[in-house]
């Protein structure tokens, strides 16, 4: 080796080396920026399936809480004998067991993403 090449060696392998460390690690957070940036839409669509799977929970289970008290209105109808206001009621529940399937439907399919 010469002596011209054993000087630069000397003084700037370590230097070049260092520069290169600098580069990698701009493009490191180069592309982690750019890789959060991609992945930005994605997270905020996951946070919003989240958000829906919780609202359609709390329906679920306002609509469970309907059912009973349509149960109950039911039975005193039946007991108080006024037919003409029984269709009315099993009408609703039919409604609101609908929406409960429908729902619960949702739910799972929110879930399984």
């Amino acid at each position: 080796m010469t002596t011209e090449k054993l000087v630069n060696k000397a003084l700037f392998g370590k230097t070049e080396l260092a520069f290169q460390k600098i580069e990698l690690a701009t493009i490191y957070d180069d592309l982690k920026g750019a890789l959060a940036e991609a992945n930005k839409e994605v997270i905020k669509a996951l946070d919003l399936k989240s958000q829906a799977a919780k609202l359609a929970d709390i329906s679920l289970k306002k609509n469970r809480e309907l059912i009973k008290e349509l149960d109950k209105a039911e039975k005193l109808i039946k007991d108080l004998g006024l037919d003409s206001e029984l269709a009315k009621v099993q009408k609703a529940k039919a409604e609101v067991s609908g929406n409960i399937n429908t729902i619960d439907t949702i739910i799972n399919r929110l879930l399984s993403v």
